[in-house]
């Protein structure tokens, strides 16, 4: 009423994980009151090494809507709200600092860890619509 606003949270975390082959792209979130951090996990190293092994383009027909999405990625929401310029590189301690929050509250939920599903098989690549 009086024109403040208290924060009610520290951090806001999403989730998208699309079972349809041609947009498979599981990602995981995490915001504060300026940045938003996205990993995509089907562009994790460990899930990029599985799917190599097996003969898998994770850059193929299933992700093709997605092709120039970057693994990690960093937005400042105050000063470029649609998320045009990824900050990633340039601001690696904020990447790891969000990071670390986010995996402590995916444990903490209990979440299953997308990356580690596909390293032991618990996952496979969609199958072509085609």
């Amino acid at each position: 009423l009086d024109g403040k606003v208290d924060s009610v949270r520290d951090y806001l975390f999403g989730e998208y994980t699309s079972h349809v082959p041609v947009h498979y792209l599981p990602q995981r979130t995490i915001r504060d009151d300026r940045y938003k951090l996205c990993l995509n996990l089907l562009l994790a190293p460990e899930v990029l090494a599985r799917l190599e092994k097996e003969g898998v383009d994770p850059r193929g027909e299933f992700t093709s809507p997605f092709s120039d999405i970057p693994a990690v990625g960093l937005y400042d929401l105050k000063n470029d709200p649609y998320e045009q310029t990824n900050l990633a590189v340039e601001k690696k301690s904020r990447v790891k600092r969000m990071a670390e929050v986010m995996e402590a509250h995916l444990e903490k939920a209990g979440a299953p860890d997308v990356r580690q599903d596909w390293k032991n098989k618990k996952v496979t690549a969609p199958v072509s619509s085609k």
